[in-house]
């Protein structure tokens, strides 16, 4: 029987241990998640009979955005809700790592969260599709190495049979 190449998805390689931000947090606590986090950006969720909802994205930028316009322009930033880019665009568990590098090419994307029915289960990177699609480069590499040396059945049974 030929092996297949198991084509991953979403929920193979995302990351479920996400670091989240609360859509009540002010500027400050926010930037300092992200700072201390070590992340550049984080799901901004809502909690909801005990699960994430997802309600918005918010990066460093954004933060770098508002906190400089605070500082300079004395605008003062209110809750990550007026910062935040509402309306992310997500992915689902099930989708599958091609239309994954596809949406990070074409947009420019670095993080996608993953969502099911609109409760966040995880988030997705370049990077971690980069690790997957390199996986699969060396599973593909592997089973197209046994598949060309593999020895012939048939040949093999018939060995059995030849008397010299």
């Amino acid at each position: 029987m030929k092996k297949q190449l198991t084509e991953p998805h979403a929920r193979d390689f995302m990351q479920a241990n996400v670091v989240t931000i609360r859509s009540d947090m002010d500027l400050n606590e926010a930037a300092r998640v992200l700072l201390n986090k070590g992340v550049s950006n984080a799901p901004v969720v809502k909690e909801e009979d005990g699960k994430s909802k997802l309600v918005g994205f918010l990066s460093e930028r954004d933060c770098l955005q508002f906190l400089s316009n605070e500082i300079y322009y004395n605008i003062p930033a209110k809750s990550v809700a007026t910062m935040m880019k509402i309306h992310p665009v997500c992915v689902k568990p099930d989708t599958d790592i091609f239309t994954l590098a596809s949406v990070f090419l074409q947009h420019g994307f670095r993080h996608l969260p993953v969502c099911e029915d609109g409760y966040l289960c995880g988030i997705v990177s370049r990077r971690d599709v980069l690790r997957s699609l390199m996986e699969v480069c060396n599973e593909s590499e592997t089973l197209q190495e046994l598949q060309k040396n593999r020895p012939d059945m048939s040949k093999l049974v018939n060995h059995r049979f030849i008397v010299i």
